[in-house]
């Protein structure tokens, strides 16, 4: 074979190995258990629609919710995404640990963990000054988790914006 031949074929190598890397560090979306399942962890959120009514766009709002695991297996939150750069969640675990505050765009690897019959805190941040637009907005956060029921749960707000 000529030497082309052997670039190519050492190129293809180099790209499949990469995509592969990069296949095992995406996060798994899919659950281990089936909805089905009597030992499976179970989410419940005590409430998943704000209204911040008017506010001027210097000012920030947070909304907190309850997140409890009514199941019989550890519930795993996976990802969290907003929908804006504006919007920001964060959650606190029954120990105390918090995660960072997750956005649109940030990239993270943080997974928690809520043990049956324990609680975790969401909040859910509107910052409209770093994305100002004014009138009637909606945003949202996205909690992805291992409850087949529930693999993700939206956490969303409306606003008035002057």
């Amino acid at each position: 074979m000529d030497k082309t031949v052997w670039i190519i074929l050492g190129l293809t190598g180099v790209l499949l190995a990469g995509l592969v890397l990069i296949a095992s560090k995406t996060p798994s979306m899919s659950s281990a258990y089936s909805a089905d399942d009597p030992n499976r962890p179970i989410l419940v959120a005590s409430e998943t629609n704000f209204n911040f009514g008017k506010m001027r766009t210097d000012e920030e709002r947070t909304a907190t919710t309850t997140l409890r695991n009514d199941g019989k297996a550890p519930l795993e939150i996976k990802e969290v995404t907003t929908s804006c750069d504006c919007t920001f969640a964060k959650l606190t675990l029954a120990d105390g640990t918090a995660s960072p505050e997750f956005s649109m765009h940030g990239k993270t690897t943080w997974t928690g963990k809520i043990a049956p019959g324990e609680s975790a805190t969401a909040e859910l941040i509107y910052r409209p000054s770093v994305m100002p637009v004014k009138g009637k907005v909606e945003r949202s956060a996205l909690i992805h988790t291992d409850d087949p029921v529930t693999p993700s749960l939206q956490l969303a707000f409306s606003a008035e914006v002057e």
